[in-house]
């Protein structure tokens, strides 16, 4: 994307162009996203998944909830025996152990 990406001002202005420019732009994004994620360290210490729906587990030292934030843009949106669901930025993320 950074190749093109100066070259994009001049399709962005072209109306039949301009929804490709904005995908590329949308991907781009959302790459890096991926990889700013791939970054981040979440070490689990340990899991509690409950029959009442209720789990937790322990990140990074820390034990945290469904719903609860980890750092900023980072929420933990489920909790199961071998993965933990994170929301960051907008995208859902798995992470087995």
């Amino acid at each position: 994307f950074q190749a093109v990406a100066s070259q994009l001002a001049l399709a962005d202005k072209d109306p039949l162009r301009k929804p490709l420019v904005d995908r590329l732009r949308e991907m781009a994004s959302q790459a890096q996203t991926v990889l700013d994620f791939q970054k981040i360290d979440i070490k689990v210490g340990g899991v509690a998944v409950g029959d009442d729906g209720i789990s937790s587990v322990l990140i990074n030292g820390k034990s945290v909830g469904v719903g609860d934030m980890l750092e900023k843009n980072l929420l933990v949106r489920a909790i199961r025996p071998d993965e933990i669901e994170f929301v960051f930025r907008g995208i859902i993320f798995a992470r087995r152990f």
